[in-house]
């Protein structure tokens, strides 16, 4: 199986740092994904003409796409596409002129800077094996709130999501686009949540609530998925992971380090 992330605006790096948090969660895990990032120039190795850059990037996006769905065309492995920033933008448009991909196992945005106005219609139409999930920062992302919006007079997809999410999963996170409180600290549990439905096992054991009763405030944990009336949820700072029951009083049920022993516990829960 291939991962492939397509990496955002001004990613000079040989690698991003999300492209490399991929690698390093399924190494841990022990599952054998293949990771590769989707280079695509946009600084031209010019720094210093930031917004003229942006702009030009912005409007390359569908011919970057093009692109990219020659090379998943080639494929013949089963697929995760990723998407972060301008990259999500990318992977939208790819998606919508090349809906149908056979051996496509999730479609994961985050940040996406694409205009939530635009009507996407073929992309109702992708058939993931299992996730299509889209990570959205509303009061977090200030890339997004502030100097995407400025530039382009819209709200983006990564700031409130899909206007009409189909089989996409809107998920509300509090990230911005970099540093420590950027996308990737959402990839070890995204990378917990894929392995998991390739049978993937954890040495780690799910424990037994150590704040059993109701909470209040909410900021300080990252959703990462809603399954079977409950949500998965990562703590920013302590890395921590959890399922609290969806609703009413949203108590917590299970914590772990290991997004995997949670999944198994709620597939567990009596129905």
């Amino acid at each position: 199986m291939k991962l492939i992330h397509v990496h955002g605006f001004a990613e000079l790096e040989p690698e991003t740092l999300i492209t490399q948090q991929y690698r390093k969660s399924a190494k841990k895990l022990g599952w054998g994904l293949t990771v590769q990032e989707f280079k695509w120039n946009t600084l031209e190795g010019n720094p210093t003409k930031l917004v003229a850059n942006f702009h030009e990037s912005d409007q390359r996006i569908k011919e970057v796409a093009d692109r990219l769905v020659e090379a998943i065309a080639s494929e013949k492995e089963e697929i995760i596409l990723s998407g972060h920033s301008l990259g999500g933008a990318i992977l939208l448009e790819a998606l919508e002129a090349y809906p149908i991909i056979p051996n496509l196992h999730s479609v994961i945005l985050s940040g996406a800077a694409y205009p939530r106005k635009n009507s996407l219609s073929r992309i109702q139409s992708i058939t993931p094996r299992y996730y299509a999930l889209n990570y959205h920062s509303p009061a977090w992302d200030f890339a997004l709130n502030q100097a995407y919006y400025n530039a382009k007079g819209c709200t983006a997809v990564g700031t409130y999501g899909l206007l009409n999410p189909g089989v996409f999963e809107n998920v509300k996170v509090s990230c911005t686009h970099s540093g420590h409180t950027g996308y990737a600290r959402l990839i070890p549990g995204i990378v917990g949540i894929l392995a998991h439905s390739q049978g993937i096992k954890s040495l780690e054991k799910a424990n037994k609530p150590w704040q059993p009763v109701a909470i209040g405030n909410t900021s300080d944990w990252d959703n990462l998925h809603q399954f079977d009336e409950h949500i998965l949820q990562r703590h920013c700072m302590t890395g921590y992971f959890r399922v609290i029951e969806a609703g009413g009083l949203h108590r917590e049920r299970f914590y772990s380090k290991c997004v995997i022993p949670l999944i198994n516990e709620v597939a567990a829960l009596p129905k």
